[in-house]
């Protein structure tokens, strides 16, 4: 057939796909791009209109490459008429595949571990390119089956498995250790608190331990580079603060440490702790991120009470490992921010750390590509965006806002330096943006520009939110409230739902609102699951898999409605697990979802879901009628490990752009 031939014959089944979904009210592609459909190979298509025909909406789908079996799975989510969730799966053949592709794809992993081992595939390529003789740098993971504990058990059921998951790293971190000497590996220093070590190896060594049992991921690490900071002389306005109440939040008894590759010089404020590896010198940058927390000038953290201490690197191998790890071990109840770039192991451990340690709220910077020194209005060159730095589900990932010089939140954009990525089309990174565009914590102290920035002030608010709901060691529930209250758009687009056309990852759901984040922390706010409902609320939400193993979980909640013209935001958001425990099953290629779980609400006649893939929350802004009542419910569509936790909030206002 010739190319010609061949698109003609495209085109015609393009136009059949179309004709038969529009002679069918039942039939919808709500969700999916035309660009997804356009990589759908066609007897794949052909069977998917098949099963739109027969009554199924199609609102999102997963692509599975299957290299090593030369072929690609579609795992597509779907709505049948009743409104129940189901799945559709499908290979490049159109031939439906029983388990949507498990055993497959667990073949495929096998596959890929006979050839590679435990070696990622970033770090693969580096060897290609390293001489024998050189050293780099690699997080070793190792193999544990640990426990995780529903948040709401006894303190002692809580440190009785915290000492039996310490047993158990132990344990493996020793084999680990008889196995290095064995093979004559001298570079390698355990983490504390995780079964993860690092180590600088010569390629040789690295395949020596590609296959050893205690080993189930080695990655590559690479060199630790600060986050590139562009620098104005600007002074950016003061804003009008926030308050708690009848008292102003100030952050009191709350605590930030702050991970950097070098010391802050000494605000007053900022408190330096842990140990210094003599990477890099003191700077301003260092001084901005620890001084922003706790600036006492809006728009800044504002949470000038709060107890600030850097963590600093003791290791310089390509990670913030000691760092991170220090921040983890201390007895209190610590927001943990990043301001620096981030490595495949310092992911996984703070995904680690967040499910073994529940009460650490990690903020992190997007990420800048390419900063530079633009006015309000102007774009920054092609407009491109590069790969975020950080993904961790458990994260809140912060990107950057430019408030153009004024007082007021409506005319602010997203910063075009800020870093965004769409993992499989709907994993919205950032989260929300935050000012990071012209900074200063002092007339006399220039910031400068960059999501390092951005970040501290967000964790200043948090640190407000928390004091304000009494909400330290609720993670979640602080990042939930954040998200639902982050109402200003800055980049044009605004996000009505986490999914494929509803999706805008350049600025995530928003600007933070401190303001509207602390009014939603009231405790008055809590919601306790009352048929009379209340217009902004907030849970805790905490599932096992043996007692909710899917569909509708949980408590439905209730959200009451008094007059028109008013929208509301909803948010749900959970926790990842960091941990791997069989490379060769392929569960260590990257960080995975506890569950993957969908928001769905009901109200006024009108079902509203948000059926994401890939996110660790989902998310919708929608309108309401006067005088109603919409119901809230999640629902489990999948479960990759067997106990999550998260946060439930929603906010209800005029959100007018």
């Amino acid at each position: 057939m010739t190319s010609m031939s061949k698109r003609r014959t495209l085109s015609l089944l393009a136009l059949g796909l179309a004709a038969a979904l529009s002679t069918n009210s039942a039939v919808a592609l709500e969700g999916i791009p035309a660009e997804m459909w356009a990589n759908v190979p066609q007897p794949a298509q052909q069977a998917c209109v098949s099963a739109a025909i027969e009554g199924r909406t199609f609102t999102n789908v997963r692509v599975h490459e299957l290299p090593y079996l030369d072929n690609t799975l579609f795992e597509f989510k779907t709505l049948t008429n009743s409104g129940q969730l189901g799945r559709f799966c499908i290979d490049e053949a159109g031939v439906q595949v029983p388990d949507c592709g498990k055993a497959m794809r667990s073949a495929n992993a096998k596959l890929r571990y006979a050839d590679y081992g435990a070696i990622e595939p970033a770090l693969w390529a580096q060897l290609q390119s390293v001489p024998g003789e050189y050293r780099v740098p690699v997080g070793v993971w190792l193999h544990t089956v640990e426990e995780y504990v529903d948040p709401r058990a006894s303190a002692a059921r809580i440190a009785t498995a915290k000492a039996n998951n310490t047993e158990k790293q132990r344990n493996v971190k020793d084999a680990f250790t008889r196995l290095t000497k064995r093979l004559g590996i001298d570079t390698v220093r355990p983490i504390l608190g995780a079964p993860a070590a690092e180590a600088m190896l010569t390629p040789a060594q690295v395949l020596a331990l590609a296959r050893e049992w205690p080993v189930v991921s080695l990655t590559w690490e690479g060199p630790r580079t600060p986050q590139s900071t562009a620098y104005f002389d600007t002074v950016q306005p003061t804003r009008s603060a926030t308050d708690c109440g009848t008292n102003y939040c100030t952050g009191v008894d709350m605590g930030v440490c702050v991970v950097q590759d070098d010391k802050a010089s000494d605000p007053a404020e900022v408190r330096i702790e842990a140990s210094y590896c003599g990477y890099g010198n003191a700077s301003t940058h260092s001084e901005c991120v620890g001084a922003l927390i706790a600036a006492e000038d809006a728009p800044h953290g504002l949470a000038e009470d709060a107890d600030v201490f850097f963590a600093d690197s003791l290791n310089c191998y390509g990670s913030h490992a000691d760092a991170l790890a220090w921040c983890n071990e201390q007895d209190y109840t610590f927001t943990i921010n990043w301001s620096e770039t981030c490595s495949a192991l310092d992911n996984r451990l703070l995904d680690y750390w967040a499910k073994q340690s529940i009460w650490r709220l990690i903020v992190v910077a997007a990420g800048n590509e390419g900063p530079s020194a633009v006015s309000c209005g102007n774009s920054c060159g092609s407009g491109a965006i590069g790969t975020t730095t950080c993904k961790g589900y458990n994260f809140l990932n912060v990107g950057a806002a430019n408030d153009c010089g004024t007082t007021v939140r409506s005319d602010d954009e997203v910063a075009c330096f800020t870093s965004s990525q769409n993992y499989n089309g709907d994993n919205e990174v950032p989260h929300l943006v935050a000012p990071g565009q012209n900074i200063h914590y002092s007339q006399a102290t220039q910031c400068g520009s960059g999501t390092s920035f951005a970040a501290p002030i967000v964790s200043g608010i948090a640190s407000q939110v928390m004091q304000k709901g009494g909400l330290e060691g609720q993670p979640s529930l602080v990042r939930a409230i954040l998200m639902a209250t982050a109402d200003e758009d800055t980049d044009g687009t605004r996000m009505t739902r986490a999914g494929w056309t509803q999706t805008d990852h350049r600025d995530g759901v928003g600007e933070v609102n401190a303001s509207l984040a602390i009014d939603l922390a009231d405790p008055d706010n809590v919601a306790d699951g009352s048929t009379d409902g209340t217009e902004n609320g907030y849970h805790f939400v905490a599932f096992n898999e043996d007692d909710n193993p899917g569909g509708f979980q949980g408590d439905t909640y209730y959200l009451k409605t008094t007059q028109s013209g008013k929208k509301a935001r909803i948010v749900f958001v959970w926790g990842g697990i960091g941990t791997c425990r069989n490379a060769e099953a392929g569960d260590c290629q990257d960080q995975t979802l506890d569950a993957d779980i969908d928001l769905q609400v009901v109200g006024n006649g009108t079902t509203y879901w948000s059926s994401s893939v890939d996110n660790s929350y989902e998310f919708m802004e929608i309108p309401l009628a006067a005088n109603q009542t919409y119901t809230i419910k999640t629902y489990i569509y999948d479960w990759n490990t067997g106990i999550t936790w998260g946060g439930i909030a929603w906010y209800v206002d005029d959100f007018d752009n």
